[in-house]
């Protein structure tokens, strides 16, 4: 069976989602299960790997064709144009939010373009995204918008979620 290729988005540049990526990126097992590469920033991701003490390095690709899949590296594309030399870890902005949505969009672009499988997305800041001007509560309206799907909703799920019975029905 072939293994699907994954994209998944780093989320906000100066949040948790670079260090989130790279983790995940850490555990073997998952590479196991899925071609999975990272649309984002490469200096964020860098900068996550560094204070993370993993053993990782990156390999920033323009196209799917190009990527790897390797088990010590990480696949980027990195399609924002947005500067995020100045920003700040922790600090919400304007650049963090235009880029969190830049990603997103190239993603959702891979789906329709049917090179990559499915998505998973990494946190944003939703004050940041709205800072930059968009007006969207989160991924669940951007996806939305994007696919011009009417009828869509968002679960959120815990381990106190997965237990209750309303949950299942």
């Amino acid at each position: 069976m072939k293994r699907p290729i994954i994209a998944i988005t780093m989320g906000d540049p100066a949040g948790i989602g670079p260090e989130v990526a790279v983790k995940a990126f850490a555990d073997f097992q998952i590479k196991k299960i899925a071609r999975c590469f990272v649309v984002g920033d490469l200096s964020s991701l860098s900068q996550a790997i560094k204070l993370s003490k993993l053993s990782l390095t990156l390999n920033p690709i323009k196209d799917i064709e190009d990527a790897k899949f390797n088990y010590k590296k990480i696949d980027v594309i990195s399609p924002s144009k947005t500067d995020l030399s100045k920003i700040k870890l922790g600090q919400v902005s304007a650049e963090c939010g235009r880029a969190s949505i830049d990603y997103i969009e190239k993603a959702i672009s891979l789906v329709k373009a049917k090179q990559v499988e499915a998505i998973v997305t990494g946190p944003i800041n939703k004050e940041a995204i709205q800072k930059a001007g968009f007006k969207f509560d989160g991924h669940t309206e951007i996806l939305a918008k994007r696919t011009k799907t009417k009828k869509y909703a968002m679960a959120f799920v815990s381990p106190k979620t997965l237990q209750s019975k309303e949950f299942w029905m």
